[in-house]
């Protein structure tokens, strides 16, 4: 397994934020990031890597060519960052299993020309050599889904180039003999696409795409939606003006009605794109799903500045409230806006100070409650926010079995019991109390056996004891007169 890894490591430190206090968003609560050092973080992605049952993270270092794998030691914390390398200038990584061996193996996308895909083969306990595919100009959005029906997930890159076209579909034609792809294939005709989303936006089971475009060949481009025809082909994409230069894409149901929405992240600057400002003013555009892949713009949002470039957005349901709630990357912050089941969002409101350059929402610690990790380029390091939400596993408590006692006593019978064990949702065992009398009396007694966990969820179980007389009464003659 890979918590055998034999690599070079990272400066092996754990940096802990010297912060008492949670950092709260209304009803959102999290706990201070904890930070793991890796060289030069970018993109971000979270599966389980050595088999374990925990999710790991993966983080790509961009100037350091190379791929930081940090194993998850339980409860959401994590080891020393092992470092695998890659081609030159990582940008996003992406998770699967592409031989379908039971591991997850891992992907890099680069941000050079000619564009690269690594490909490293997970061995079991470690990770392999890097295989190199083409990937057009200047890969940069990165996705992996099964757009051929072959049961095995394929790649999808944007080309952030001119000329090129918008998209680059690799097709996985991996055996159990080791990873291939054929291709890549491009689609599309756009210049200087940006991030990339993929989801099946007209539900008909096959994964589609939507492509950031800050510099569209029509030059009000928002951003693409490619619709898949099952083949490992698209149609013709379909283009939604808006401001020019678009930043980043995000998709999920954001007014509950069972279809994928798009959200996208543009700006305006006076720098133009060709200046590539390290921060821009933002703006959030919400694009309502009509059901068949196409879409209606809803709300506006201004976001303040934002980082140029960066995978800006992250949906997931923080609160476990059935509503996805939005994360975005400002200038050198992360916000929260808490989502209202509707299309609509809250007011944003500030996490943390950190300058990321991508979010992404984990549970890490397996409580039932999303995590939000960050890339903090600021301080070469992985930021790991754990949901301070309770957790939504109860606490599990053992049983006692019925017990049937002899009567000792007019009072009854003396018998210690015992006591069942309980744990928390992480296995962590809890104090059990119960309602036993030290003496039980005659008939049948209900025991109940109570614990709680550290946020007051309580769990129960009950036994019973039964005092009986068995033994018959003793007639003695009387004495003679």
């Amino acid at each position: 397994m890979l918590g055998s890894i034999c690599v070079r490591h990272s400066a092996a430190i754990v940096v802990l934020v010297v912060c008492c206090a949670c950092v709260r968003a209304e009803t959102l609560s999290f706990a201070a990031p904890v930070k793991y050092q890796v060289p030069t973080p970018v993109g971000v992605g979270v599966s389980d890597l050595n088999g374990d049952g925990r999710p790991d993270i993966a983080v790509v270092n961009n100037s350091g060519s190379s791929v930081s794998i940090l194993l998850n030691s339980g409860m959401g914390t994590f080891g020393p960052a092992g470092v695998f390398p890659t081609a030159g200038n990582p940008s996003r990584v992406v998770l699967a299993d592409f031989n379908r061996d039971g591991l997850a193996d891992l992907a890099t996308s680069h941000n050079s020309n000619p564009g690269l895909v690594s490909v490293l083969t997970n061995t079991g306990n470690s990770l392999s050599a890097p295989s190199i595919f083409a990937a057009g100009k200047n890969a940069w959005g990165f996705a992996s889904a099964d757009f051929n029906k072959d049961g095995r997930d394929d790649l999808v890159v944007s080309n952030n180039d001119f000329p090129s076209n918008a998209l680059q579909i690799l097709l996985n034609t991996s055996t159990s003999a080791g990873i291939s792809f054929q291709g890549p294939t491009g689609f599309g005709t756009q210049a200087y696409n940006t991030e990339l989303a993929v989801g099946d936006l007209n539900n008909d089971g096959i994964p589609d795409a939507v492509v950031a475009n800050p510099s569209g060949g029509d030059g009000q481009s928002s951003f693409m939606v490619y619709i898949s025809r099952g083949d490992g082909s698209f149609y013709a994409p379909v283009s939604y003006a808006g401001t020019r230069q678009t930043l980043s894409v995000v998709l999920g149901d954001v007014n509950s009605d069972g279809k994928l929405d798009v959200l996208v992240n543009h700006y305006i600057s006076s720098g133009g794109f060709f200046g590539r400002p390290p921060t821009v003013t933002g703006r959030l555009d919400v694009c309502l799903n009509k059901g068949d892949g196409t879409f209606t713009f809803s709300h506006s949002y201004d976001l303040g500045p934002v980082r140029y470039m960066s995978h800006v957005l992250a949906l997931g349901d923080l609160r476990r409230s059935g509503k996805l709630d939005l994360v975005y990357i400002g200038a050198s912050t992360i916000s929260i806006m808490q989502g209202n089941g509707n299309g609509t969002f809250s007011a944003p409101v500030l996490l943390s100070n950190m300058t990321a350059n991508e979010v992404k929402l984990a549970d890490v610690n397996q409580d039932g409650n999303l995590d939000l990790l960050a890339s903090d380029s600021g301080n070469n390091a992985l930021a790991v926010f754990l949901n301070n939400a309770p957790p939504a596993y109860p606490p599990t408590i053992g049983s006692v079995p019925p017990v049937t006692l002899e009567q000792e006593s007019a009072e009854g019978t003396t018998y210690n019991l015992g006591l069942p064990k309980a744990f928390d949702y992480a296995g962590r065992p809890l104090e059990v109390i119960s309602d036993a009398p030290g003496i039980f009396p005659p008939g049948t007694t209900v025991v109940t056996f109570s614990a709680k966990d550290a946020w007051g969820k309580e769990v129960t179980s009950t036994t019973s004891v039964t005092v009986v007389d068995t033994t018959p009464p003793v007639v003695t003659a009387p004495g003679a007169l």
